[in-house]
């Protein structure tokens, strides 16, 4: 805006053969420039200034420049702009403009004194650029920003329930309450949100593309209809999907369930397995499975036997869903004994065993490989949580296709 600035003084003050190229530069720039006396009184414009309030140059020749404001904004903005300028030489600042037909928009406006011949100011020159597109695109970048903060402030929150409710789960033995909602919820969320951050990112670079069109001038009216299609679009995928994980949410919340706290007491191992399996035989009568027990009669231990009874409860539904699908005759083998101040439980079954990617996922939580067939995919996760943080101990699990599975756990006592 400076250059434009010596352009114009220039040509005010040098004779007209001088200043021709001047003057092209003048008349062909794409910010409106305005001079005036300082009373108000217009006594040059160019044609995009002109263009910009939807006047020709001669109607506006001998105007006051308050004709390109309102009455209001010309009294609350202007006035104290031009004192400003009065006070500092120059000023800028943006300011509320009105076309001839009633229409405002918002520029970018420098106000400069100028002298004629090296006497005391004279005249008064605005050059104006009009950047009511981009003050759009920015509150439509700010109004975004604080959607995808509310996004990710509720998206904490869900992540921070979903933690409070795995602890609460890992305490349970209620593991059918759960239903099928839970079971998908990780991979259900993940799929708006990731549309929804692809639609933003899509309609962040088209805005920047648009934003270098607006700043080189290069904007045409096929390139304004095309971004607000494309805009528009965006904005209502992001509505759309943002809302589809707020529901997910929500559901997720209302299969929350109150748990009660597991009681630490002495108990006999091997009468207690027999009698949890005893309550098994209902998932096994329709089978023709066996179940193999070695555990000394007489191992007692002080502790929840709650836990030991969802921790194996666990591992005979994993074989009867899993390892024994496509098998009529399988076989369960669970050792139990004390060695050193330490309790170790192997679980076997030979059924139809896992693959090595399936083996690495077993302990995640969510993760199933019968979604939708009533697969929660929490049940091993459960199950690690109960040996690592309920009893303090370690587990492993080893298999192969075609080989069985087997877990192995050591728990301090």
């Amino acid at each position: 805006l400076s250059l434009i600035a010596i352009i114009v003084k220039r040509s005010i003050s040098r004779p007209l053969e001088k200043t021709f190229m001047l003057e092209k530069a003048v008349e062909q720039s794409i910010d409106g420039i305005c001079v005036s006396d300082l009373s108000g009184k217009i006594s040059f414009v160019n044609q995009a200034w002109a263009k910009m309030h939807q006047y020709s140059q001669s109607d506006l020749i001998g105007k006051h420049i308050s004709l390109f404001f309102s009455e209001e904004n010309f009294q609350t903005d202007i006035i104290p702009f031009l004192k400003k300028v009065e006070q500092e030489g120059a000023y800028e600042g943006e300011m509320r403009h009105r076309k001839q037909g009633g229409e405002e928009f918002i520029s970018l406006m420098t106000a400069t004194l100028m002298k004629e011949n090296d006497r005391e100011h004279t005249r008064l020159m605005a050059v104006a650029r009009d950047i009511t597109i981009r003050k759009q695109q920015e509150r439509e970048l700010l109004e975004a920003k604080d959607k995808a903060e509310e996004a990710n402030r509720a998206l904490q929150e869900s992540l921070e329930f979903i933690k409070r409710t795995q602890q609460h789960l890992v305490e349970s033995e209620k593991m059918a309450s759960l239903g099928g909602l839970v079971a998908g919820v990780a991979h259900e969320i993940n799929t708006p949100v990731g549309v929804g951050v692809t639609a933003s990112s899509f309609l962040e670079d088209k805005t920047k593309v648009f934003s270098e069109k607006v700043k080189n001038g290069d904007l045409k009216r096929s390139d304004l209809e095309k971004y607000l299609g494309v805009a528009t679009e965006a904005s209502s995928i992001i509505h759309k999907n943002l809302n589809r994980a707020a529901d997910l949410i929500r559901s997720f919340k209302q299969v929350a369930v109150d748990q009660s706290g597991e009681v630490k007491r002495l108990f006999k191992l091997k009468q207690y397995t027999d009698e949890l399996f005893i309550s098994l035989r209902p998932k096994m009568k329709r089978t023709s499975h066996k179940v193999l027990i070695h555990c000394p009669d007489d191992l007692s231990i002080d502790s929840f036997p709650g836990v030991f009874s969802q921790i194996i409860t666990n591992f005979v539904f994993n074989s009867l869903t899993h390892g024994f699908e496509e098998k009529e005759e399988g076989l369960i083998t669970l050792d139990i004994w004390e060695e050193e101040g330490d309790l170790f439980i192997i679980y076997k079954d030979n059924g139809k065993g896992m693959e090595e990617i399936t083996l690495k996922k077993i302990f995640d939580p969510f993760f199933t490989t019968k979604r939708g067939q009533g697969g929660t995919g929490l049940g091993m996760h459960i199950v690690y949580n109960l040996v690592t943080i309920t009893l303090g101990g370690q587990i492993t699990c080893q298999s192969s296709p075609g080989n069985g599975t087997q877990f192995s756990i050591r728990i301090p006592l």
